[in-house]
């Protein structure tokens, strides 16, 4: 009888769907125990489903019937990551909108799905740009910013010039964009994050107890990266003299002023602390006429304004005939509207500033505003950031206003130092000269002592065109020296030179480092170069003693001694005073200490960046209001005239525009649409502003897995009772290249809703493992060579069984395979074998004890196997207990040989295995072979019936399996070839011959 697949797979997907019998118990209680069973969100690509995809899903749901036969009850959602810019370049590049373009390409994505055989929870299929689904990911941002994980500033981030928008530092590869392959560039934005970093020591201690893939766990170890040092400030070089000015009702005597002085002087210099004319009633003209008349400024002066004391500063910084060294600003402001209540000075002081004058006069400039500020609002810093420049820090006081008794961060802004991170603080005394990062602030903040000003902004302006991997990966190293600039040794009290190099990046420690070229490969190249001094300071143990003989014998110096040109190992000190003879270990301590310097674990991890300034995406769920802003009201202090979006009026909606190209400008496309960005303020119902761009993708399909099981629910993102039953995730599969995007995305995540309490579990995957890649004839597939293998034509002509099988067989999951047709025929002919049997096969046999031992090998060997997602050998081990069964005929396997080596079969190719079993056993009501027991193997049975197959290549032996004893050279062999690690030393290669010791071992000549 002719077996006719595709009537069969049609046949068999409606009574499967109509049945249900993939469709667990999510809610209600169930006999079964819960299995959540997930592949990683698919995005629907313009091509559709590739033929690696379906290996993926098809693996995973191979793993999901196998689960499900050993009694879980199995949960295998499936949706579309459909929002983002795959999506979004595809629709513009074929002029269709992408609402448009997403209905063509969901449909088109769930036929193909449809296709393969997989035992999905249709009904809680979901996608990423539907309205029901964006509204809680709109939500889970509102949330993030409530908690303080959400925040937007302003700074140099990696910009796209092809897809015209932001990128986080994941999507930038080898200096590329992931997406579209166009070199990315620096451009300064403000822009959304979110606060992985508060995460970081989490992320990376809980990777320990995860059974994960190794090599992801290792990825995000490494993305991560901890180091484990110190921060070290480096004096800048100068005679500095300070200025402090109090403010309104305030003295020399009050808040944190007469610690501030002896702070100041203790570091030896001059502080001048003038009590300002009646601090209750003050006028502009009485408070600045004092201070000019009483106060000496010079190229050294350091201005400290506090309050209402910074007006005053700027003001005098106005009359000025010369510059001085710098100001600073601590809860100052350019206009008298506060939070709280008026102040008499609103009316006796003139609220307009030369802020031209101002920045020409005031060298470096720090802007000091406090989160935590009962008077002046946030917006205040920003507007002072943004007439003056210099560098705004937003931080919490010690106490409201600026007003402790002591205020670090005043200190720490006021005194001109270079802060370093370093993992070897022992080299100090090595430390030759510094390097900052052209983007350092530093470099702007000083720029009048700057000499040679113009040629530093040039090298600047071309190391800005750089990527990060060009800058760190050039052999060849630049800089420039900031000639007027000197740091000062804290150790050895040396001047140093201060340069700027594109060798170090901002983004990682603070953008500083003290050079040491004895000690360091790159800083030893830098200092070869540009003539700097090099001092080793750091010897070997085992030099250290030989060095000790030599002394003795000869009084040769210590630095002569050093023999390599750059120790970059620990050891102990020479050449650092006291400190010499210590070792390594114990002189990072002492050296820290001697210089008040702060132990720190330092993250090579950034915070996510989540603006996009394109259209296909959620819009970001915010609101700025300008009067809010001026009132410093809003959802958070610290960030003042910013609103969420009540959960009432989610979702914000996508609209459909026409103009939806993306500008380059910085701007999303919803800019130049007034009907979408003119709302009311949630604060006070006056005019605001939506935010305009758009959310990354990566935060659509980072919390996709708690949506699941609670599909339809339109009261909250998830059923609690639901997902306590049913998550964290129990088995996780997709792929590797995602280990620093959406896997650590979803997982901080995860903590983040958990310490909300919103969950409650904090790793949202028990398993994860990373599927292999897929290559064609020996290449990697890709467009250009014309080697991309679409599913539906191999669909149509072999059947959904065949290719299952076929891809099962390439290799472990977990590794890659070559696809080659010519490899499909050998499947199509197994199965056509299992087909015939079936169907001459007649119940009525005796028990055959051969077969029935190599039905209970087998069992044991696919359970191990399927577990382990070796779907090749579990494939293999099928394949022999077949030829046994063909070798014993027909008549002599029995009913409940049969239905056994059936239910083995039915993970791998459950149309033909359904077919043949309800021929065979389906009696009555419907029961399908995918709701069967899994068959258990008798360890009595297996005794003697198995030895170790030794398999060499080349006559060295590479590995050895456990096989059915009197196992035939053929089988032997199709065994050998599957194996694994034996593929990689065949490297592709065809045997010439096999040489095959019955009992014994396997010899594959190539």
């Amino acid at each position: 009888m002719r077996y006719d697949f595709k009537k069969t797979e049609a046949k068999w997907r409606k009574i499967w769907e109509k049945e249900g019998i993939y469709e667990p118990a999510l809610k209600k209680a169930g006999k079964r125990k819960p299995f959540y069973n997930l592949m990683m969100f698919p995005y629907p690509s313009a091509e559709g489903l590739h033929i690696g995809g379906v290996r993926t899903f098809t693996g995973v749901d191979i793993y999901g019937r196998f689960k499900r036969m050993q009694g879980r009850d199995v949960f295998q959602p499936i949706g579309l990551d459909g929002f983002g810019i795959h999506s979004e370049n595809y629709a513009l590049k074929v002029k269709k909108h992408p609402l448009e373009h997403a209905a063509d390409s969901e449909k088109n994505f769930y036929r193909q799905l449809g296709m393969i055989g997989n035992g999905f929870a249709w009904r809680e299929r979901l996608e990423t740009y539907d309205p029901g689904y964006y509204k809680w990911t709109q939500w889970i941002f509102t949330e993030m910013f409530r908690r303080g994980l959400a925040y937007r500033k302003k700074q140099p981030v990696n910009w796209c010039p092809s897809c015209k928008t932001v990128l986080a530092d994941e999507q930038v590869i080898g200096g590329e964009c992931e997406r579209c392959g166009s070199r990315v560039i620096k451009k300064d934005l403000e822009q959304w994050f979110f606060k992985i970093t508060a995460y970081a020591d989490r992320l990376l201690r809980n990777l320990d107890g995860l059974d994960w893939a190794e090599v992801i766990k290792t990825a995000q170890r490494n993305w991560i990266g901890q180091s484990l040092g110190a921060e070290l400030d480096f004096p800048v070089a100068g005679k500095w003299n300070f200025v402090l000015l109090h403010g309104f009702q305030g003295s020399p005597r009050a808040n944190f002023f007469p610690w501030l002085k002896k702070e100041l002087e203790s570091r030896g210099y001059p502080v001048t602390v003038p009590e300002l004319p009646d601090p209750k009633d003050p006028s502009e003209a009485e408070q600045v006429g004092y201070v000019l008349a009483n106060v000496k400024f010079d190229a050294n002066t350091v201005i400290v304004g506090h309050s209402l004391g910074a007006a005053v500063a700027m003001k005098v910084l106005e009359k000025l005939k010369k510059p001085v060294a710098g100001l600073v600003t601590a809860g100052g402001f350019a206009r008298a509207d506060f939070i709280d209540h008026p102040r008499p000075f609103a009316e006796t002081f003139r609220w307009r500033f030369d802020f031209e004058r101002i920045r020409r006069n005031a060298g470096f400039i720090k802007i000091l505003s406090a989160r935590n500020d009962y008077a002046v609002p946030q917006s205040e810093g920003k507007l002072l950031r943004d007439k003056l420049g210099g560098e705004l820090r937003e931080t919490a006081a010690r106490a409201e206003h600026f007003c402790g008794k002591q205020e670090p961060d005043i200190l720490d802004a006021a005194l001109p130092r270079i802060r370093v991170f370093t993992t070897r603080p022992d080299t100090l005394f090595g430390a030759t000269y510094m390097v900052l990062a052209p983007e350092h602030p530093l470099v702007k903040n000083f720029k009048k002592q700057i000499t040679n000003y113009k040629s530093v902004q040039a090298y600047i302006q071309k190391a800005n065109a750089k990527s990060e991997e060009e800058r760190i990966g050039t052999k060849e190293k630049s800089g420039v020296e900031l000639k007027g600039l000197r740091a000062v040794n804290p150790v050895t009290g040396k001047d140093m030179p201060v340069w700027v190099a594109d060798y170090v990046l901002s983004g990682y420690g603070t953008g500083a480092i003290m050079a040491v070229p004895g000690h360091d490969e790159r800083d030893l190249e830098f200092a070869k170069k540009f003539k700097l001094p090099v001092v080793k300071v750091v010897v070997p143990v085992l030099h250290r003693r030989m060095l000790d003989a030599r002394s003795h014998a000869s009084g040769v110096e210590e630095v002569l001694a050093v023999q390599s040109e750059c120790w970059e190992g620990e050891g102990e000190l020479v050449n650092s005073g006291r400190f010499s003879g210590l070792h390594s270990d114990k002189a990072k301590r002492a050296i820290v200490k001697e210089v008040g310097g702060r132990q720190k674990s330092q993250y090579r991890l950034r915070d996510w960046l989540l603006s996009r300034q394109r259209y296909w995406g959620p819009p970001i769920p915010m609101v700025r209001c300008e009067t809010c802003a001026k009132a410093g009201k809003g959802n958070r202090r610290d960030m003042p005239g910013w609103y969420a979006v009540p959960v009432k009026d989610l979702p914000v909606k996508l609209p459909k525009i026409k103009d939806f190209r993306p500008k380059g400008t910085g701007l999303a496309p919803l800019a130049a649409h007034r009907e979408f960005y003119e709302t009311k303020c949630p604060g006070c119902g006056g005019k605001a502003r939506r935010e305009t761009d758009v959310s990354d993708t990566f935060l659509d399909s980072a919390w996709y897995y708690l949506r699941y099981p609670s599909v339809g629910s339109s009261q909250a993102p998830w059923d609690p009772a639901v997902n306590k039953k049913w998550l964290p995730v129990h088995s996780y599969i997709g792929g590797a290249e995602h280990a620093v995007l959406h896997l650590l995305y979803s997982r901080f995540l995860a903590m983040a809703l958990k310490d909300a309490g919103h969950l409650h579990f904090e790793e949202p995957f028990m398993r994860f493992r990373a599927h292999g890649l897929i290559t064609k004839d020996g290449a990697k597939m890709s467009k250009s060579k014309g080697n991309v293998v679409a599913p539906d034509e191999y669909f149509r002509k072999y059947g959904a069984d065949v290719m299952r099988m076929y891809l099962a067989f390439l290799a472990p999951l977990e590794q890659g395979g070559d696809f080659r047709d010519e490899g499909i025929s050998g499947i199509t002919r197994f199965l056509e074998r299992v087909r015939d049997f079936g169907q001459s096969f007649r119940s009525g046999a005796k028990a055959n004890e051969k077969i029935e031992r190599a039905l209970h090998r087998t069992i044991k060997k696919m359970t191990e196997d399927l577990d382990a997602l070796k779907f090749n050998t579990a494939t293999s081990a099928l394949m022999v207990l077949l030829r046994e069964m063909e070798e014993a005929g027909p008549n002599d396997v029995t009913a409940s040989q049969w239905d056994r080596f059936l239910r083995l079969l039915a993970p791998q190719a459950p149309f033909l295995a359904e077919e043949l079993w309800q021929a065979r056993f389906g009696k009555g009501k419907f029961r399908s072979i995918h709701l069967a027991e899994w068959p258990k193997a008798d360890t009595a049975m297996l005794k003697s019936e198995t030895f170790t197959l030794i398999i060499q290549v080349n006559g060295r032996v590479r590995a050895d399996m456990e096989v059915p004893a009197g196992i035939s050279e053929k089988e032997a062999t199709e065994l050998a070839l599957g194996n694994e690690r034996i593929r990689q030393f065949l490297d592709n290669k065809t045997p010439r011959r096999i040489v095959y010791v019955p009992g014994r071992l396997l010899n594959i000549v190539i």
